[in-house]
């Protein structure tokens, strides 16, 4: 057998897990189905027939005895309701696939959520960017919980361009803002991948290690290295060295090639330098750049432009020494 024909046979089978098994396709259909209400394409009876089997499987999906209840409560009220807003009629995948999110939300606490979502105006939108940020912002909800429930709402605008991922699949494939999701995107295209595929292969196989993040990273086509490096670019761009050090004890970790993980650890630690620096402690940042020198000059094949940081950590290790003033680091470039 091919690489490609095992590739799509696993693909196929995590489909069927999914959908059949798992019965997990159901909240989707539900969601689907009251759209099409909210379209005027279906009637409101046919879509609640498949929210009741919903709304009885819910325990099945849901671990969380508190949230399964408050789930079951709110579905009722959607049930009740004659007319639903475009987010109140997607709300039974939202909730299922993205639960952990909602872990100790009231009842009162989701009907708000959702009744103030205006998720209708995102589809004027004309570029999937654009949509994508308005949705997100609709929901009002921050971090990687509130980009999940944007993945999902996004998907069912337009399931041919954007994946629903959980906030454990985000997390995972190191996805941090939306220009990394959106470059997510682009990969599944270019790979010729339906985004329910993708989800449905993610929820089967997805376990948080190094050697699982591996294999989806080879069958999806994602070089996870390159994406966190851009992150860490943009962060270093904006001077919040901190953050860009956590980012690259990320690609630190990727690495085994012992050589390329002295190089890493030397930029980490120029990283952290820098905070302490900006933080008023010149001795904590000398100390730190010493022990980064020889690391950055070591050999190993890193992915951006260590060696313009070579003379500047020089210049920084005298200059501090001399208690002078540190000139701006060199920019973090992806080569």
């Amino acid at each position: 057998m091919r690489k490609s024909e095992g590739i799509r046979q696993l693909i196929d089978t995590a489909l069927q897990f999914y959908t059949r098994i798992e019965r997990k396709g159901l909240p989707l259909e539900a969601s689907k189905a009251l759209i099409n209400v909210w379209r005027g394409s279906l009637s409101k009876t046919t879509a609640d027939s498949i929210l009741r089997k919903v709304k009885t499987s819910v325990p099945f999906w849901v671990e969380d005895t508190s949230l399964s209840q408050v789930y079951k409560r709110f579905f009722n009220y959607i049930l009740s309701r004659e007319r639903l807003n475009l987010a109140e009629s997607m709300s039974p995948f939202v909730l299922i696939s993205c639960q952990e999110v909602f872990l100790g939300y009231s009842f009162s606490d989701l009907k708000s959520l959702f009744e103030g979502m205006d998720i209708e105006s995102s589809l004027d939108e004309g570029s999937p960017e654009k949509r994508f940020a308005k949705i997100w912002r609709e929901t009002g909800l921050r971090g990687l919980g509130g980009l999940s429930v944007a993945t999902h709402m996004a998907y069912l605008t337009d399931p041919y361009t954007f994946t629903p991922l959980t906030p454990r699949m985000i997390r995972i494939l190191g996805i941090r803002n939306r220009a990394s999701y959106m470059r997510f995107n682009t990969y599944i295209r270019s790979r010729r991948l339906r985004p329910l595929e993708v989800f449905s292969l993610l929820d089967l196989i997805l376990e948080d290690t190094v050697s699982k993040r591996k294999v989806i990273d080879s069958i999806l086509g994602i070089d996870r290295e390159r994406e966190l490096l851009l992150e860490a670019e943009r962060l270093w761009k904006e001077g919040r060295f901190y953050e860009a050090h956590e980012v690259l004890e990320e690609v630190w970790t990727l690495k085994e090639d012992p050589g390329s993980k002295e190089v890493y650890q030397g930029i980490i630690r120029v990283a952290i330098a820098l905070h302490h620096y900006r933080q008023g402690e010149p001795w904590r940042a000398l100390r730190v750049l010493k022990m980064a020198l020889p690391q950055i000059k070591s050999s190993g094949n890193v992915r951006v432009n260590v060696e313009d940081f070579i003379p500047w950590v020089e210049t920084a290790v005298r200059k501090l020494q001399e208690c002078d003033t540190l000139q701006d680091p060199p920019p973090l470039k992806v080569i």
